[in-house]
Parts: C-alpha cells; structure tokens; sequence
C-alpha cells in the first residue's frame, strides 16, 4: 500500500491513507506492506528483500543503512567521494536514467524498512497527524519498504502517451495487490494487481481551482488512463466519484468498486466549558494569517477583548483555505446572519492553512480578523478538533466538488449540526442529516444557516444532530473493514 501521501499534512487523503493503512493492518487474512517514497527527493536505499545481515556481527550495518535511509528524507546522507560522485550523477540523470529503464523493462527494486530501533520515525514522520497514540505500538511493528525514485518523476517519464513514454516498472513480485492512493505512475510485475484508490477526479473537471494546475492536471489524466488500459481496479471513495471516473473511461465500468471513506475513531461526542473553547481558539492560531500586533501585551488584550467565555458563539468550517472549498461563500453568508440576527459576536472559526491561489480569500478574511470577528486555525489536534464541532452553532461544509468531505462527518460524530453544499457526493454520504444551500449563493447559504442557528428553530438544529449521530456511524472502521476485506478476497479469486 502506497503511504506517499502520509509525509504530508492534515488534508484529506493523507488522514485517509493513515487510516486505510491502520484498518487493513487489522484485517484478518490481510498482511499490508507500506511502502514509502518521496515527492521529489530520491531516497537512500532501505535494505534488499533478501537480507543477509542478521547475524550480530553485521548488525550495526543493518542499523546504519535504515538511518542513512531516514537522513535521505531531508538531507542527502554522509557519502564517500565515490558516492558524491555517484549521487550526482544520478541527480541529474534521474528522469533520464528512470525513463530509460522503463523502456528497457528493467524493475524498479523494493526495499525493506525494519522500524525497529525506528519506531518514532514512523509513528512521527506517518501517522501521529491522524491515528490515536494507542496505535503507536502495533501500527510500529507493521511492514514497510521503500521505493528511491521520486513520485513526480516517476510521473513525468510516463506522460505523454508517445512511442518514448513509459511508466516505470515495480519490482512487485511476491504481492497480491499494489494499493495506491492516487492514479498510479507506475506498471506492476506479473502476478500484482493494481488498485487505485480514486478519491476525486477534481484534477479533470475543476482543474483552474487545482494548485500546480498544467502538472497537476496532466499527472492525474495521463496516469489514470494508463491504470484504465493496463487493468486496474478502482476503489471509488463515493458514488459520486465512480460517477465522475466512468465520465471520462466508461470502459471502467466493471473494474469501478466503492468504499467509503473511513473516519478516525478520534471523534466522538464530547462537550466542554466555553472557558475551554476560548482557549483552544487562543492556542491555535494560525501565524501566517494572525493580525499583526507591535507589542505582546497588545496581542493580549486583543484575544482577552475579543475571546470572551460568557457569550463565546460560533459558526465554524475545517478546510484548507483554497478556491474550490468556498470561503467566500461562506464570509457573505456569515456577516448576512450576523445583522438577521442582531448577533455581532457571532464568530467564524476557519480551521485550516493558507493554500493555494488563497490571496483573495486571504483579503476578504483580513478586515474580519483585525476586528476580532473571525479566527484562522491551524495543526488542530483531534482532541481539541472534537470539542470545537460539538460547541458550534453550525459546521459548514461548503465546497463546490469533493471526493468525500470527512469533514461533515466527523462533527456528526461530535454532536455538530452540518449544513452542506447541495452537491451529489454530500447528498450521498451526508443524507438527511444536513441543511443544504446552493454553493452559488450567498444568501442562499444565510436562509440555510438561519434554519439551523436561530432561536426560533433550536427544534431543527437538535434533530440534525440526532440524525447526525446515527448516520456518521457506518463510516467507523467497523463498518468499513468488511467492505475491502470482501473487495479484496473478491479480486483475489479472478
């Protein structure tokens, strides 16, 4: 299984990677290998499927291997003349020398990775951003290995669908499966079968809200039609998504499997004291977008003026701030309520980092922030995460396109009421335990907000979050496992 996407933040796919990752770890029948590379960096070797250093006196080799494989990560490791030399070359030859080997045929190797002496860098470097500490010890004692080329690269020598192209061969012999979270820029050995967990199609039909948009668009296109042609199996993350998927390669339509997102066992109902949300918005913060401030004891008297517990209440959205999620939208429709309402000290919590192509988000936000009205978070910890869906008038979720959106559902887990864009995907995993608006529409996202927030329909609110509670249960592991354990024996016996 690809965990590429775990090096990354607290987006969705990276969560999802971490969590499939964990569930299937726990599946009967089922031994997962996570296998690691990197964006861009090419990686020091891990150690060769047929270890031959295991006895004591060749342990401190074994050791020194994985840690210099660790340093690669960040720094290009302690070398030799010979292996600066080496290393050089083969940096500036990388794309050359990859797409020559694609060609010729010759496969990409699998390396091995033993965590153990390693266990922080996998929990910390992977999976600490989303699975709960009382992993850390089975989630460590796992399968890794490692692939050296870099993803992009990989990606970049395959493009074009010229006679030159080729998509790298992985050294895949001895697995049933090849899981990936993403269409996949590389061919399986004899024997593997390729399953592309398809999360979005977001790439083809919105690629002006996409970051990166000219590589990002052609990675995603030229890669997934070679998994089309080559045989893969999709793993759809809704209806909506295999919907999306069989637009563009109908001829999909009986490799196009769905499965649920799962959600994190992290949120659950909990309430806490308003003192306790305060100062929660209080230490998160988001530093890139925070009001400037000349003195400390400025900012102090700033949040002690504007954060206070008695008539602390919110509205709240959790998204990386970017385009296609609708901040906008959400601003206009925010400050309507507030004046509907005679409400001024209603806030607006974004919970979320600047993206891409934010710069007039950023703006509109600015003003709001400066007055205290509106607060920008950022590396929200579940623990906290929970707690501040559970306390919000509302939890908004509304984007113009996703995949999945977990979003709506963990804050049903937590007794938040959602109110959702009227898109296919949120009808479908959220059902009827949303408000829904017209993503176009500012005012008419204030109607659905008032229906949900004002006094007058507390009633309204209250079976939200009731239905909310019943219905994000069948997106727990529980209930998602048996699904891919049935795909996955399914595939097995074809």
């Amino acid at each position: 299984m690809e965990l590429r996407p775990a090096l990354e933040g607290f987006a969705g796919i990276p969560q999802e990677t971490r969590l499939i990752y964990s569930m299937l770890h726990g599946v009967e029948d089922v031994q997962v290998t996570g296998l690691i590379n990197h964006y861009r960096r090419v990686l020091a070797p891990g150690l060769p499927k047929e270890d031959k250093w295991t006895t004591d006196a060749y342990r401190h080799k074994r050791i020194h291997k994985i840690s210099r494989h660790i340093v690669s990560y960040k720094q290009r490791p302690f070398q030799s003349w010979w292996e600066r030399l080496v290393y050089r070359l083969r940096q500036r030859m990388t794309r050359t020398e990859l797409a020559a080997r694609a060609r010729l045929g010759l496969k990409e190797k699998i390396y091995h990775l033993d965590p153990n002496g390693f266990e922080d860098f996998i929990w910390s470097t992977l999976f600490s951003k989303t699975l709960p500490a009382s992993e850390y010890k089975s989630i460590t004692k796992g399968r890794f290995a490692v692939l050296q080329a870099p993803w992009v690269i990989m990606h970049l020598v395959g493009m074009g669908g010229g006679i030159y192209a080729k998509y790298p061969w992985i050294d895949t012999k001895g697995y049933h499966f090849f899981l990936s979270q993403t269409p996949y820029p590389g061919n399986m050995t004899a024997g593997t079968r390729l399953l592309v967990r398809y999360h979005d199609a977001i790439p083809i039909f919105l690629p002006h809200t996409i970051p990166d948009t000219s590589r990002h668009q052609a990675t995603h296109y030229w890669a997934l039609r070679h998994n089309v042609r080559t045989g893969a199996h999709f793993i759809c993350t809704s209806e909506a998504t295999r919907a999306d998927l069989l637009r563009i390669f109908p001829q999909a339509e009986r490799r196009a499997h769905v499965i649920h997102d799962v959600v994190s066992h992290n949120y659950y109902e909990e309430r806490a004291e308003r003192s306790r949300l305060v100062e929660i918005v209080r230490g998160h913060i988001e530093p890139d977008t925070e009001p400037k401030f000349l003195l400390s004891r400025e900012k102090t008297a700033f949040y002690a003026r504007h954060l206070k517990a008695d008539n602390f209440r919110y509205i709240m959205m959790v998204s990386t701030i970017e385009p296609r999620k609708n901040h906008m939208k959400l601003l206009g429709a925010w400050d309507i309520i507030r004046h509907k309402l005679d409400d001024h000290d209603l806030k607006l919590i974004i919970v979320g980092r600047p993206g891409w192509a934010c710069d007039r988000i950023l703006e509109a936000m600015r003003p709001w922030q400066e007055r205290g009205q509106v607060f920008n978070l950022s590396r929200v910890p579940a623990a906290n995460l929970r707690v501040l869906y559970n306390g919000a008038e509302a939890v908004v979720c509304p984007s113009l396109a996703e995949g999945f959106d977990l979003s709506g559902i963990e804050a049903m887990l937590c007794g938040g009421a959602v109110v959702a864009s009227d898109i296919p995907v949120h009808r479908e995993v959220y059902g009827d335990a949303a408000e829904y608006f017209n993503p176009y529409s500012t005012m008419n996202l204030a109607e659905a907000l008032l229906k949900v927030i004002h006094p007058h329909n507390r009633d309204r609110r209250q079976d939200l979050i009731e239905k909310g509670l019943l219905h994000a249960q069948q997106y727990r592991r529980e209930a998602i496992a048996p699904k891919w354990a049935e795909v996955l024996k399914e595939l097995s016996t074809q």
